[in-house]
């Protein structure tokens, strides 16, 4: 309920900015439906060269990617990546999608899964920007045992709903 409020909250912003006149209706061959239904499930492969990402504490281009890439002693962290349910909302050239995202830390083999919305245009059917939200605590306190991770059927939220973690301001 909370994510699809957060969701709903988005898409009126990106319908608002589009009903304003700032955006063009893109061809329908060029649409974020279109991208959803036939590249989505592999969106990293299709980023655009000129492509701007944003998420919490930084931001992100395609030079900055490459190079990131191209470190000698990059090591990952993390392991066993997934996506599970997805859900999405597209108007125009720009969709909304929220997951849960999860992987498993390669140092102590800790769990986490989190939840993700982002926005995202569509140009030339390859992604041109991409603004992501998310609360890295909750990766955090599960990576330390504090936080159950949520359910597999769960629905993505903000805070995993069976938590018995609260923080003081919150029930």
């Amino acid at each position: 309920m909370k994510s699809s409020f957060l969701i709903l909250i988005g898409a009126t912003c990106v319908v608002a900015w589009a009903a304003s006149g700032a955006a063009v209706n893109p061809p329908a061959t060029d649409s974020a439906a279109v991208f959803i239904n036939t590249r989505e499930a592999a969106w990293f492969k299709h980023k655009s060269p000129e492509i701007q990402e944003a998420y919490p504490f930084g931001h992100s281009n395609a030079a900055h990617n490459a190079a990131l890439d191209a470190r000698p002693n990059a090591k990952s962290v993390s392991k066993d990546w997934f996506l599970r349910n997805k859900r999405y909302l597209a108007e125009g050239d720009w969709y909304a999608v929220e997951w849960h995202y999860g992987a498993t830390s390669v140092a102590t083999g800790q769990k986490q899964v989190e939840s993700s919305l982002s926005f995202a245009q569509v140009k030339d059917q390859k992604l041109a920007t991409w603004i992501e939200f998310f609360d890295d605590t909750v990766g955090e306190l599960q990576m330390a045992g504090k936080l159950p991770l949520p359910a597999a059927e769960e629905g993505p939220l903000p805070w995993p709903a069976h938590a018995a973690l609260s923080r003081v301001y919150r029930p």
